[in-house]
């Protein structure tokens, strides 16, 4: 019979709590405490032992191996240094691959996450949907809307940047002045206030980014002809369900301004590129609808269409 992905879960998460740093056990004990047979126990460990808190830091894996019939724990235990908090989107990308895996809709532990989601009465199927469609789909690093924002009202911004070479983040102040996107990866333009020099930044090494009420006057540079100067962004405006959480680290930059008579909300959302706000605006399903310009109903319909397979004729005029 195929194993019951459900209680494997729950066996690993009782070997991450009997775990101590820098401690040599028997294997036999392990077995015991979670009534696993060996080899089944030898298959846990050396999942653990391939996951991370963070996949790029090599310091973040959890330090675990096998060595003569004894579990060596060789290290700290990053996995467990603080509590597990959810984004909205990231509780649902939770519930979608718990569907995929075969976890069951009416499980304690699907339950619990449909709580931590905010929406209950979430849909598995749909999700589940877009979680299998998600290769297709681009990625856009979640900062791009906060630097549009800081660009235009010439705001300085806090951000810990980890360069290639380095294991470890460097906090810095910059002046975001325009992005560029080449061969499917982001980079922003900014001044930076240590070396008082114009640098080129991946977004995708941002670990942290704040937007400051700390102000600056521009700056000339020679701006290559593929950036795009983050103060000629357009600003979208979209309407969010009563019931709708809204976050500042789900919409970057986020301006929310009326309150409609049934609760609703109107808000407007500054971005570089259709395909990420689409997609935010996607995976609400149905708890936010872009308003305008069209060219992004446009990306919302279609991508709405292509998750739910096109059977919807709604869809096709941007109702959606």
């Amino acid at each position: 019979m195929p194993e019951n992905i459900e209680e494997r879960t729950r066996r690993l998460l009782l070997l991450l709590q009997a775990m101590r740093p820098n401690t040599r056990t028997p294997l036999s004990e392990f077995a015991r405490l979670t009534g696993t047979p060996r080899d089944e126990l030898v298959s846990d460990l050396q999942l653990l032992s391939m996951c991370a808190a963070d996949q790029r830091d090599p310091t973040s894996f959890i330090p675990v191996l096998i060595d003569n019939d004894h579990v060596e724990v060789f290290g700290h235990l990053p996995a467990l240094d603080k509590p597990v908090r959810f984004s909205i989107s990231e509780a649902r990308a939770v519930i979608a691959a718990m569907r995929v895996a075969g976890v069951p809709a009416d499980s304690e532990l699907h339950r619990k996450i449909s709580l931590a989601a905010g929406s209950p009465d979430v849909a598995p199927e749909e999700i589940e949907r877009r979680l299998h469609a998600s290769s297709s789909l681009v990625s856009v690093s979640p900062y791009l809307s906060s630097l549009a924002f800081a660009a235009k009202h010439r705001r300085v911004v806090h951000m810990a940047y980890r360069r290639a070479s380095s294991l470890s983040a460097t906090n810095k102040n910059v002046e975001p002045l325009a992005l560029m996107h080449e061969k499917d990866v982001w980079y922003v333009f900014a001044y930076c206030q240590s070396s008082l020099e114009v640098k080129t930044y991946r977004l995708d090494r941002i670990e942290s980014l704040e937007v400051t009420e700390a102000s600056f006057e521009p700056r000339a540079f020679d701006l290559p002809s593929s950036a795009l100067p983050l103060e000629e962004l357009p600003v979208a405006r979209v309407r969010f369900g009563p019931d709708e959480k809204i976050a500042e680290r789900e919409w970057p930059g986020i301006r929310v301004g009326t309150t409609e008579k049934d609760g609703s909300r109107i808000a407007e959302i500054p971005y570089a590129g259709s395909s990420w706000l689409a997609q935010q605006i996607v995976a609400c399903l149905g708890g936010a609808e872009a308003l305008s310009p069209s060219e992004l109903r446009e990306a919302v319909a279609d991508l709405a269409g292509e998750l739910i397979g096109g059977d919807d004729p709604g869809f096709a005029d941007g109702q959606h």
